[in-house]
């Protein structure tokens, strides 16, 4: 009964009717073959013109198939390079040229002083973005949290990140180039060897209110446009900030 409400489901929305049809023809010239009215000699003829129709038939279901793959592939969205992994220490403690990005980067330049100086000694080029304390765009970031808002704590947070680049500024010479920026990052990021094949942009998505922690992401030059997108802010930010000379490394105080 099943079979039987199938074939009358797909006669009635007009589908499968050449494979209907096909079985039909197929039957009905094996009983006609059996009872002598169709003669042998014309029965090849009939089977090449069922052969054609089967042939149609299977050529529309492909096309249909192709149709229905190519609106799948148009409607899936590219995928985005999510795989922030434990290597992101081991990365920054490597070699190359380093750039960092982020509100006020405390805990990444406090734990990372060492591999920083280590870093400045090889000759590499450390480069370091945070906000500018006591700017609008520092409000922002701090009102992101879901904790109630201490400016005071931010600013004593970034300055206490430019005072540790102050002393390995001392030592690193033009190789060290810090700046500080008026707008509201969307994002911290740690980019090692830009502009080579061995690139790698560490990219955290800060979270709105009530989440520590954000969307953490690894991209790469293999990620195409994901790679140069990321980079391309990174850059526009940086161009965009305003240049920190420590004045005095004891006590670093931010351009008015």
């Amino acid at each position: 009964m099943s079979l039987l409400r199938r074939v009358l489901d797909d006669l009635r929305r007009g589908e499968n009717i050449d494979a209907y049809v096909t079985v039909l023809a197929a039957v009905a010239l094996s009983v006609l073959n059996i009872a002598g009215v169709l003669p042998a000699s014309r029965l090849s003829g009939v089977i090449l013109g069922v052969l054609a129709l089967l042939a149609v038939g299977t050529l529309v279901t492909r096309a249909r198939l192709e149709a229905m793959a190519s609106g799948a592939d148009r409607a899936r969205l590219p995928e985005f390079p999510v795989r922030y992994g434990p290597d992101y220490q081991a990365a920054v403690d490597s070699d190359g040229d380093l750039w960092l990005q982020g509100v006020s980067l405390t805990r990444t330049i406090t734990g990372s002083v060492f591999a920083l100086e280590r870093r400045l000694r090889l000759g590499h080029v450390v480069r370091v973005l945070v906000i500018q304390p006591d700017s609008r765009a520092a409000q922002l970031a701090e009102d992101r949290l879901g904790v109630p808002a201490d400016y005071q704590r931010r600013r004593f947070q970034t300055e206490s990140s430019l005072g540790h680049l102050a002393n390995l500024a001392e030592q690193a010479g033009e190789r060290l180039e810090v700046r500080l920026t008026e707008q509201e990052l969307g994002f911290g990021a740690t980019v090692i060897r830009a502009g080579t094949s061995r690139a790698v942009i560490y990219v955290e998505y800060y979270a709105y209110r009530g989440i520590r922690d954000g969307l953490p992401l690894v991209i790469t030059p293999a990620d195409g446009r994901w790679y140069d997108f990321h980079l391309g802010q990174i850059e526009a930010l940086w161009e965009d900030a305003t240049a920190w000379p420590p004045r005095n490394p004891k006590t670093p105080t931010a351009p008015t």
